[in-house]
C-alpha cells in the first residue's frame, strides 16, 4: 500500500506588536490550527476596556452547516513566552486567550508571559473563557454556548516549565487562571 504522506503546517507568531485593540493575533477561522512558538508578542490598549490575548486570541466560531458555533482545536508545538497584553483602562486577559476554544499544549514551556489591567486581570499565562451568546444567519437566531477546553501533553525527557507567569492589577481581583 502506498500513499502520500503529507507535512504538518505550524505557524509561528512571534515580534508582533499591537495598541488599541481589543485582540491580538486572532486565530483564522478553521477546524484545526497548528501553532509554533508564540513569543515576545505583545497588545497594549489605552482607550479599549478590555485587551486579550498579548500572543493569540483564539474563538469558537460559527459553522454554518451545523447552525451553531464549534470548538476549533489548536494545537501548540512551540514555546509560549514572553507575551504580554496590558488595558490601561479597564481589564487584561492572557498571554494566550482562548475564547470557546480547544487548546493542546504539546511537551512546552510557558514561560514569562504577562497580563496587566488597570482595575483587574486574569491569566498571566492562558486565560480561558465560554464563548457564548446568539448568532443570526439567514433570518434565523441561534443560540450558542461553547466552554473553553485547556490539554497540556508532557512526556519524559521534555522541558514543560510554567514558570514566571504574571499578573498584575490595579484595583480588583487577581484571577489566577493558569496565570504562573
Amino acid at each position: 500500500m502506498t500513499g502520500v504522506a503529507q507535512a504538518l503546517t505550524v505557524y509561528k507568531v512571534s515580534g508582533t506588536t499591537e495598541t488599541d485593540n481589543f485582540y491580538h493575533n486572532l486565530t483564522p477561522v478553521a477546524a484545526t490550527y497548528n501553532y509554533g512558538s508564540i513569543t515576545n508578542n505583545t497588545l497594549i490598549s489605552q482607550s479599549a476596556d478590555v485587551a486579550t490575548g498579548g500572543g493569540i486570541y483564539s474563538q469558537a466560531v460559527f459553522a454554518t452547516s451545523a447552525k451553531t458555533r464549534v470548538q476549533p482545536i489548536i494545537t501548540i508545538y512551540g514555546p509560549v513566552s514572553n507575551n504580554t497584553v496590558a488595558a490601561k483602562k479597564y481589564c487584561a486577559e492572557g498571554g494566550v486567550f482562548l475564547k470557546g476554544a480547544n487548546v493542546r499544549f504539546v511537551n512546552q514551556p510557558i514561560t514569562d508571559n504577562k497580563a496587566i489591567g488597570a482595575y483587574f486581570a486574569h491569566g498571566g499565562a492562558v486565560a480561558t473563557h465560554y464563548s457564548g451568546g446568539t448568532d443570526t444567519y439567514q433570518g434565523a437566531t441561534y443560540p450558542y454556548l461553547v466552554p473553553a477546553k485547556v490539554t497540556f501533553f508532557a512526556t519524559t525527557g521534555n522541558d514543560v516549565s510554567y514558570t514566571g507567569n504574571d499578573i498584575q492589577a490595579g484595583e480588583m481581583n487577581q484571577f489566577d487562571e493558569y496565570g504562573g
